[in-house]
C-alpha cells in the first residue's frame, strides 16, 4: 500500500481537516477551460448516454474506501446546463478518474487544476470526470465562474443529489481511480499534495487499458 500523509479534505459539514503537504516547485499546469458549446459535444461524444433512470446493484459503501476492489457503479449525473446523463467510466476500456469537488472547498481549489492538467497531457489514454457537489443555490453561473478562474479544462457534471450517498463519500475531494476493466483500484480521500497525486495517477495509468479496449 501507498504511505500517505494526512490529507488535507474539507467534510460535508464545511470543517477542513487533516494537514497539506506543501506542492513541489513549480505551479500547476494550465489550460484555457472549453468553450461551453465544446463542453456539452465533449460530453455526449466522450462519456455520457442521456437516460431517465440510474442501476444500482451493488450495497451502498458506508465509506468511500469500500469502493477499491469494486466495479464503479453507473451514476445519473446531470450536465451545467441541467440535462440527465448516465455515466460510465470504462469507455473503450480506457482508465478513468471521477474526482467529486465543490466551490466552497479549499483543499479542491489546489487539486482540481492540477487533476485537469494531468488528464490533458494523457488525453489519449484516460478519461477524466469531475462532478460538482454543491447543493441548488450553487448556480450554473456560479460554477462556471469557479472553472474558469482555477483555468481548468475539464468534463464538469453535477451531483443531482445522490450521487455522494451512492459512492460513500463523506468528505471532499474525493477521487476514484478506476482501471480500464470498470475497477476502482484506489480512493483518493482528500489532498495530499502534488507529488502523491501526480504518483498515484501515474499508477493508474500503469495500469493500462481494459480486456475490452480495441
Amino acid at each position: 500500500m501507498r504511505s500517505r500523509t494526512t490529507p488535507s479534505r474539507t467534510t460535508l459539514s464545511g470543517t477542513t481537516t487533516g494537514r497539506r503537504t506543501p506542492p513541489a516547485p513549480g505551479g500547476p499546469l494550465r489550460h484555457r477551460p472549453l468553450p461551453a458549446l465544446a463542453v456539452a459535444l465533449l460530453l455526449v461524444a466522450v462519456a455520457l448516454t442521456a437516460t431517465t433512470g440510474c442501476s444500482r446493484r451493488d450495497p451502498v459503501p458506508r465509506e468511500a474506501t469500500e469502493m477499491i476492489g469494486r466495479q464503479f457503479p453507473e451514476l445519473q449525473v446531470r450536465g451545467l446546463e441541467g440535462t440527465r446523463y448516465r455515466l460510465r467510466v470504462n469507455m473503450e476500456g480506457r482508465p478513468s478518474i471521477v474526482s467529486l469537488w465543490a466551490t466552497w472547498c479549499e483543499p479542491c481549489r489546489e487539486e482540481l487544476p492540477l487533476l485537469a492538467g494531468w488528464a490533458t497531457l494523457h488525453r489519449d489514454d484516460v478519461w477524466l470526470y469531475t462532478i460538482n457537489t454543491d447543493d441548488r443555490r450553487v448556480t450554473q453561473s456560479d460554477i462556471e465562474g469557479f472553472i474558469q478562474e482555477l483555468d481548468v479544462r475539464a468534463t464538469v457534471l453535477r451531483d443531482p443529489g445522490h450521487v455522494l450517498r451512492q459512492l460513500g463519500v463523506t468528505g471532499i475531494p474525493t477521487t476514484f481511480l478506476i482501471n480500464g476493466d470498470g475497477v476502482v483500484i484506489d480512493v483518493l480521500t482528500g489532498f495530499e499534495g502534488r507529488g502523491p497525486l501526480f504518483h498515484a495517477l501515474d499508477q493508474l495509468l500503469e495500469s493500462g487499458h481494459g480486456e475490452h479496449a480495441h
